[in-house]
């Protein structure tokens, strides 16, 4: 199982994301693994200062955060399709709307990733 965890510049605030193994494994075959180069980053939890490797979104002439949304899109397009093609006419029953998890996770990450108040992404498993 793979959480995302968003900092703020500070490392004050963060978020994190629960990803379903599939969801994980579909990911970590993706170039999603290959966007943006880890750095230690010095960060406090609970008061305790500790010592994370992650990817600062804001590196790099096209930034990681703007590699990373477009990748996110991409692969929200692609899910929809999927959807599309799963579901077809009908609204969807109870089981189908569960399929639909990866779709609204997608989303949700490329919402944190599209807040600029988070400033690194860490990849935890």
């Amino acid at each position: 199982m793979l959480d995302i965890k968003f900092y703020s510049k500070n490392c004050e605030s963060s978020a994190m994301i629960e990803l379903s193994d599939e969801l994980y494994k579909r990911l970590a075959k993706s170039d999603f693994s290959e966007i943006g180069q880890l750095h230690k980053i010095k960060i406090k939890i609970d008061g305790e200062e500790d010592e994370i490797e992650a990817i600062d979104l804001n590196k790099g002439k096209i930034t990681n955060r703007q590699r990373l949304i477009d990748f996110f899109k991409e692969e929200i397009v692609e899910e929809g399709k999927n959807m599309k093609t799963k579901l077809g006419e009908l609204p969807p029953s109870e089981d189908e709307y569960k399929q639909l998890s990866p779709f609204f996770k997608l989303i949700e990450i490329l919402i944190f990733l599209e807040n600029t108040q988070f400033y690194y992404l860490q990849k935890s498993t």
